[in-house]
């Protein structure tokens, strides 16, 4: 898949400015990802159109794999916002200009009725079989820590289970992939119970950004092998026949798919799917900015600076409308 490159997003700003403007692009905001901060910045591309699209799935899980830099954490910040309980209220005013809370100001029935666990792939050590396995558990563990403030609240959460969360939100131990998805099991069926109580919501949502990243990243094939056999059936366990949870939304590639086949159907959104406008990038898109890269290609002594100068003065010029 092609993912534009800085010469290439040089050559976009740097060369046609008059042609970006006119597209009615959101503020660039480069480093930043959480939903919030763009929203109050003007930087949202609004796809809040994907809420619905997860809400009327056939199926309970769903991969996002688009370009490089397209806004995939961005887009899963968004569903946290969206469907978690805590502060919906105070929520609601993010979503008023979005497409999904255009009507009546109301983002939808869905809207703060699903506890939420929000899982990145992204700094699980890959060097060793052994390194990820104890730094996987690590993640395990931390998702224990996070929720044990709000389940120690709880009124609804039998003693052998509050004891039994406790353990494991106290001390960290190196799981197998059984043992980290019967806890993963364990935790979503905490989840559905406490907030069912406190804020009538329902089953759990969850987030995996960057799921293939310890698989296609690993220090060498032999650990990356150990590493997909391990979350393959990690998925298996955890997320497989699941009735605490609500939908599943993997954030990666398309190279490590196969882990995902012992969940069944797995809807796909991607620059080659009907849904590929949540990408970012369509497919013809990414083909004319790797035209546009072979035209810079062809400019003699084309200096970096006067690029960077024409980049940034174009971006103050930039429309701030949302657009898809």
């Amino acid at each position: 898949m092609y993912a534009p490159s800085f010469s290439t997003i040089a050559f976009w700003f740097a060369l046609a400015p008059s042609a970006i403007a006119s597209t009615g692009f959101v503020k660039p905001v480069w480093g930043k990802s959480r939903f919030e901060s763009l929203i109050r910045e003007g930087a949202f591309s609004d796809r809040s159109g994907l809420v619905s699209t997860i809400d009327k799935s056939r199926s309970a899980f769903m991969l996002i794999s688009c370009p490089s830099q397209s806004g995939k954490t961005a887009m899963l910040s968004m569903l946290k916002a969206y469907y978690d309980p805590e502060n919906s209220r105070d929520k609601k005013v993010l979503f008023a200009s979005l497409n999904v809370g255009a009507e009546q100001h109301d983002p939808g029935r869905e809207f703060g009725k699903h506890p939420v666990i929000d899982l990145s792939f992204r700094n699980i050590d890959r060097a060793s079989f052994a390194g990820f396995q104890l730094s996987f558990s690590g993640k395990i563990h931390d998702l224990f820590r996070n929720f044990k403030m709000a389940l120690d609240s709880s009124t609804k959460i039998p003693t052998e289970d509050r004891k039994k969360y406790q353990e494991i939100a106290q001390n960290l131990v190196n799981r197998s992939a059984e043992q980290a998805g019967m806890d993963f099991v364990f935790l979503t069926g905490l989840l559905e119970r406490h907030y069912g109580q406190v804020a009538n919501s329902r089953e759990v949502i969850v987030l995996l950004d960057d799921y293939d990243n310890p698989a296609s990243d690993a220090s060498d094939d032999f650990v990356g092998t150990d590493v997909a056999a391990f979350l393959t059936r990690f998925f298996e366990v955890a997320l497989k026949d699941n009735r605490s949870v609500y939908r599943v939304v993997f954030a990666g590639g398309e190279d490590r798919y196969k882990m995902l086949k012992p969940l069944g159907i797995v809807s796909r959104i991607s620059v080659d799917s009907p849904h590929k406008a949540y990408c970012g990038l369509t497919e013809q898109q990414a083909k004319d900015m790797g035209a546009e890269e072979e035209e810079l290609k062809k400019i003699p002594k084309l200096s970096t600076e006067p690029v960077v100068y024409r980049l940034k003065e174009t971006i103050d010029i930039l429309s701030h409308t949302s657009r898809d």
